[in-house]
């Protein structure tokens, strides 16, 4: 155990600590914006960082609450400091801020074991990180798309926002505007919306810069059917840099679009396991091609 190791609240000064922890550590990162935004995320917020006798913080953990359910990520320590009791303080902390909620994570499968064993008893369905390199010839030929009268993919704007907000409801069964207004304004530039012939929204996509491993996250894509998913992925990915490196993080049950992402030739990265504290949520996964997955209630 770190002698006179604290765990308190995280402060916006922590946060450029954490992102040179992460460098080498996190196959991908979002940035000190977006890790801002999941700081201030959920119900009271939810950040503690652990910090030594003197002040320097070592190890952080983010969590996001709303109603019955929560979400842990962002999970690390100090690489000098592990092994050291710290990690298990953060995630004592999380469970008790947690309270009565229904706790979730996703975790490398390695450790799945090891956070059953820390009241994470409850296995649910497993993502797949793949890579992509954009290529925008191959694109136009590897998705080709019929003409749909019923699908009309536009540019995000501000008059779409509840709109977008009611549809991600549908998705995640919680309310994340919080979280999803200021990650929509920071992404903007980035997010298609796919409506149907009532102008009803049917699906939406972000690409967020990472700053790690790859140049953009695909997080979320999201999709009523195969068609509306496919034609929102084409949509972004046309619009970023070409040769940019992207990544995806897709449901296994989700089989549309682990067919696409296979037939686009996006590469193995590694596997993750959804875990719970008390009970499995159902989520509609078939609609899900890439999660929202920046720390914070991922789906």
């Amino acid at each position: 155990m770190a002698d006179g190791c604290t765990i308190r609240a995280t402060v916006e000064s922590d946060l450029p600590h954490v992102m040179k922890w992460t460098i080498g550590q996190f196959p991908e990162d979002f940035g000190l914006e977006m890790l801002k935004i999941m700081v201030e995320y959920g119900e009271g917020g939810g950040a503690f960082t652990a910090v030594l006798p003197n002040g320097e913080s070592v190890g952080f953990l983010n969590s996001a609450v709303v109603g019955g359910e929560a979400f842990m990520g962002h999970f690390i320590v100090r690489s000098d400091m592990r092994r050291k009791g710290i990690g298990s303080m953060l995630l004592k902390r999380i469970l008790e801020h947690a309270g009565h909620r229904n706790l979730g994570l996703n975790t490398m499968m390695y450790l799945v074991d090891h956070y059953k064993k820390n009241g994470f008893t409850t296995e649910s369905f497993t993502i797949t990180t793949r890579y992509y390199t954009v290529d925008h010839a191959k694109l136009a030929a590897s998705l080709k798309l019929e003409d749909d009268a019923n699908i009309t993919v536009k540019p995000y704007s501000e008059e779409m926002l509840q709109a977008v907000l009611d549809y991600d409801k549908s998705i995640a069964g919680q309310d994340r505007g919080d979280y999803l207004r200021p990650c929509l304004q920071a992404c903007k530039k980035l997010v298609f919306v796919a409506t149907d012939a009532e102008s009803k929204v049917t699906g939406y996509v972000v690409a967020i810069n990472a700053t790690v491993g790859v140049s953009y996250g695909i997080c979320p894509l999201y999709g009523d059917t195969e068609q509306v998913q496919s034609q929102l992925m084409r949509h972004v990915l046309m619009a970023l840099p070409d040769r940019s490196e992207i990544c995806f993080y897709t449901p296994d049950e989700s089989t549309h679009a682990v067919k696409t992402l296979e037939a686009l030739g996006a590469r193995f990265v590694g596997r993750d396991k959804r875990l719970y504290t008390k009970h499995k949520v159902k989520l509609p996964l078939e609609k899900v091609a890439s999660n929202l997955t920046l720390g914070v209630f991922i789906i």
